[in-house]
């Protein structure tokens, strides 16, 4: 008899429970990262012209951090969460 025959869930069922739940999570994480970066940049933009110079080169870097970690949330979300039939993006 197996686990989930017995009422239980199946170990690999509850493996890929934690990794659909951490990719949530992470991807929760990266895109408020790149919102609240887009919403308040003032810090963001302080450190890249630490690094990179003010002006253009600094402000480069902030939109770029910006789309890069969006992006990356957005992939997180996409592939833990996955789509249904009939559901278009």
């Amino acid at each position: 008899m197996t686990a989930a025959a017995a009422g239980g869930a199946a170990p690999g069922g509850r493996r890929a429970a934690a990794l659909r739940l951490t990719g949530v999570y992470l991807g929760l994480f990266w895109t408020w990262a790149g919102v609240a970066k887009a919403l308040a940049p003032t810090a963001a933009y302080e450190f890249a012209a630490r690094v990179v110079g003010g002006g253009m080169p600094a402000k480069s870097v902030v939109v770029a951090s910006v789309v890069l970690e969006v992006l990356l949330g957005l992939a997180l979300l996409a592939r833990a969460v996955p789509l249904r039939r009939g559901v278009a993006l």
